[in-house]
């Protein structure tokens, strides 16, 4: 009996820490966005500018975490849906009411710019058809 007391507290409390994990990393989110708010600059930094600066201050999660891997996938998103859908992705994950009003205030203000210049550079692969597919 002991064993199985043993046992099922340590995967609740690998689970919890994995939980607190989550909630932190997205918390290290919103903490990037009140540090965006709070930054003197932030009526002459571009849009781009923006998103290079939370970037920044994210680059130590995780690529694949819930949190930065939300973030990249919302950015892309219509301006204004950008908070409402990262906050959705939280509650859904953290099983709560999240949010971050630093983040509703200016993710809609992050946006990659791209010249046309740079679209050009960027050319899409050539369509391929089954029978010239290389895999």
């Amino acid at each position: 009996m002991k064993k199985i007391i043993l046992l099922a507290s340590i995967v609740l409390s690998s689970c919890s820490s994995e939980f607190d994990s989550e909630i932190n990393e997205f918390n290290l989110i919103c903490n990037a966005f009140i540090s965006l708010a709070d930054n003197k600059e932030l009526s002459k930094l571009s849009a781009e500018d923006r998103d290079n600066f939370i970037m920044h201050e994210i680059r130590a999660l995780n690529p694949e975490s819930n949190a930065k891997a939300g973030w990249n996938a919302v950015k892309n998103a219509v301006a204004e849906e950008r908070y409402s859908l990262y906050k959705n992705v939280v509650d859904s994950i953290e099983g709560g009411d999240w949010s971050c009003a630093a983040m509703e205030e200016l993710a809609s203000s992050i946006e990659i710019d791209y010249t046309e210049e740079e679209l050009q550079r960027e050319k899409p692969p050539e369509p391929t058809t089954l029978e010239n597919a290389d895999f």
